[in-house]
């Protein structure tokens, strides 16, 4: 995995986590009414501010305006993404790593450029035709 901290010029990346309390990855996209966003360089990382995200039940309109609030991001951290807002974001150049666990952990391993080895539970709603949201990707 390449190392995505060399990839900015200024040696520091931005990431966006789904997190309820700012410690650990632990919410779903498609829940998240914010998400936190964090300064990640070689020293470590800090919370720099939290950032609302666009309201549920617009489906790819959702997707394609989060694009937008996380423009200034290259990483985001979540629990768990629906096919489309994972294709969307991707499209726009923000590598999703759908895992569970500690975000220092999970940044340390982005600075360091190697692999998540974080669990993640696969995705039972959001991802089937049928589940309590539409089929967009739980948004």
């Amino acid at each position: 995995m390449e190392n995505d901290i060399d990839k900015q010029t200024n040696s520091s990346i931005r990431a966006a986590v789904t997190t309820y309390e700012g410690l650990l990855i632990n919410q779903h996209l498609g829940m998240a009414d914010q998400l936190w966003i964090f300064e990640i360089n070689e020293e470590g990382s800090r919370m720099i501010e939290r950032r609302r995200t666009p309201p549920v039940g617009t489906g790819d309109e959702r997707w394609q305006e989060l694009s937008g609030i996380l423009h200034d991001c290259s990483v985001l951290l979540t629990g768990g993404i629906g096919e489309r807002p994972l294709e969307v974001l991707s499209a726009k150049g923000i590598k999703v790593y759908e895992a569970e666990g500690m975000i220092e952990d999970a940044f340390l391993a982005i600075a360091k450029g190697k692999e998540l080895r974080m669990p993640h539970r696969k995705a039972g709603g959001c991802r089937r035709a049928g589940s309590a949201f539409n089929s967009d990707g739980c948004g």
